[in-house]
């Protein structure tokens, strides 16, 4: 894993590569992002919140997950939240110098998590619906209307805990995409359902990170191995973009539910303790993620 951005104030040279390609091509693939021998430490973590956190919750059905209202189905792709404050100082990866280095030139210099959570597949999950990722996501209470603009205004990384395979369901996305002034999630649930002309399936090794833009296409791809498969969602965000409608019991919060159509979309806060573990490198990304005393 190389140095962390901030740290020396120097952005890589693959910056204006990964920048180019993330403007025209709407994501781009970070081989070794993640420290090899931290991974099982960052696989075993998530399946073992992603078995806490269903208990806890319940089984129920989200729309973006697959696009099935077949609950077994729903049970084959599965979230865990709040990873990142779990990992502690084994997190730096998330501040990795690429990864950070696109994300701040895109965005600025100040740039925050919005949230981050594991996404586990599991052997026999199907092909889900296109969708973007929030703000972009219509089916969320808090986002930007359709059509929307061309401006980059939220990323997201997906790094890879397990190796992406065809077999294994590694994402699939289109391309450009991110260029169109809506997507599937705005009441299309044919298009949502349909392949669409130069679609991928993004493969990689364990360790590799998915960058792309958060209003590019993109899809759970079939799980026809008997391999689970294991990645860490981290969403960047600018030091403008309103992340309190996502806090929970905000005053933003509670008026975007009332006021809009739409599920809820909160993210965990972290203890004091959880924020002081973190990495000094990852603390302006999630400060305002503590809660209050």
């Amino acid at each position: 894993m190389t140095t962390p951005a901030g740290l020396d104030g120097l952005a890589p040279p693959e910056t204006d590569s990964l920048v180019a390609q993330l403007r025209d091509q709407g994501w781009c693939l970070v081989p070794g992002v993640m420290p090899e021998d931290e991974i099982p430490l960052v696989h075993d973590l998530i399946l073992a919140e992603e078995r806490a956190q269903a208990q806890a919750r319940g089984e129920s059905w989200t729309r973006t997950s697959n696009g099935s209202t077949d609950t077994t189905r729903y049970q084959r792709v599965s979230k865990a939240a709040a990873i990142v404050a779990r990992l502690g100082a084994h997190a730096s990866f998330v501040a990795d110098d690429r990864v950070l280095g696109a994300v701040r030139r895109l965005l600025g210099e100040y740039v925050r998590v919005s949230s981050d959570f594991g996404i586990v597949t599991l052997p026999g999950a199907e092909r889900g619906f296109w969708h973007c990722d929030w703000p972009y996501n219509q089916t969320v209470a808090a986002h930007i209307p359709q059509p929307y603009g061309d401006m980059v205004m939220h990323l997201s990384a997906l790094f890879m805990v397990t190796d992406f395979t065809e077999e294994n369901g590694g994402t699939l996305l289109v391309p450009g995409s991110h260029r169109r002034p809506g997507n599937p999630t705005g009441d299309n649930d044919e298009l949502a359902a349909t392949p669409q002309s130069g679609e991928l399936q993004v493969t990689g090794r364990r360790g590799s990170a998915i960058l792309f833009d958060a209003r590019l296409w993109h899809a759970v791809a079939p799980n026809t191995s008997d391999q689970t498969r294991v990645a860490l969602a981290v969403r960047y965000a600018p030091w403008w973009l309103n992340l309190e409608v996502r806090r929970p019991g905000s005053t933003d919060a509670r008026l975007v539910e009332e006021l809009m159509d739409g599920r809820a979309n909160s993210a965990p806060l972290l203890t004091a303790a959880q924020f002081e573990a973190l990495p000094a490198v990852l603390r302006p990304m999630y400060e305002n993620w503590v809660e209050q005393p």
